[in-house]
């Protein structure tokens, strides 16, 4: 191996963010090396696909619909749970959001503000509902929409956040500019570079970029 390459070989705790503890979970999943961590592949992804109204939803379907807050969270108990629902409109429909046991996003969801839902949306004859939806402002979700975000297989304790977060760094401890074929034979093969191909298998820009 290149000597420039040779930092891949660095354990995976010297990534910033990775202390002792989390690095005892990477090892449950086989990594100890920077270079482990790289040939770690996504097990799927997760496609962020734009918005879409609420009267085109189905039942089941797994979609981010762009609503706007009117009425106050409203906050019981239901089966020894603390359930915090909101209603939600974007002109075409009104959808009802449920988060158990997190009472304090009443200071973040509030009558008035619009945003980017994302979960499974149930459908009883009229009524539309969904359970626990992750959440973004307009702005943070027009950043993530199309594109393809990396889901790992996990042990208890690690997050897919924190493999991302991980991934991330590893790449900033990749010497880009090395590869294991030399240049030359690798613009006669039409070969891309080894940092260059693991990229766009960990954080494709879309999907003709994985593919």
């Amino acid at each position: 191996m290149d000597m420039n390459l040779r930092v891949l070989q660095q354990p995976v705790t010297v990534l910033k963010g990775i202390g002792s503890k989390t690095g005892k979970l990477f090892e449950k999943c086989g990594i100890t090396t920077i270079e482990e961590l790289l040939r770690y592949y996504p097990k799927g992804y997760d496609i962020f696909e734009p918005p879409i109204s609420l009267a085109e939803v189905q039942d089941g379907m797994h979609c981010a619909l762009c609503c706007t807050l009117v009425v106050e969270p409203s906050i019981g108990f239901y089966s020894g749970k603390t359930v915090m629902r909101l209603k939600g409109t974007d002109g075409s429909g009104q959808i009802t959001l449920s988060y158990f046991n997190a009472p304090y996003l009443k200071k973040v969801l509030q009558a008035g503000e619009q945003k980017v839902f994302r979960g499974v949306v149930k459908k009883k004859g009229n009524t539309l509902s969904m359970d626990q939806p992750k959440f973004y402002t307009t702005k943070e979700y027009l950043l993530l929409q199309n594109s393809m975000q990396p889901n790992y297989s996990l042990v208890k304790g690690l997050s897919n956040h924190t493999i991302q977060k991980a991934m991330k760094e590893a790449f900033l401890e990749f010497p880009s500019d090395q590869d294991l074929l030399p240049e030359k034979i690798r613009k006669e093969e039409g070969f891309v570079s080894l940092f260059l191909a693991l990229h766009d298998i960990h954080f494709p820009k879309d999907r003709d970029s994985y593919l």
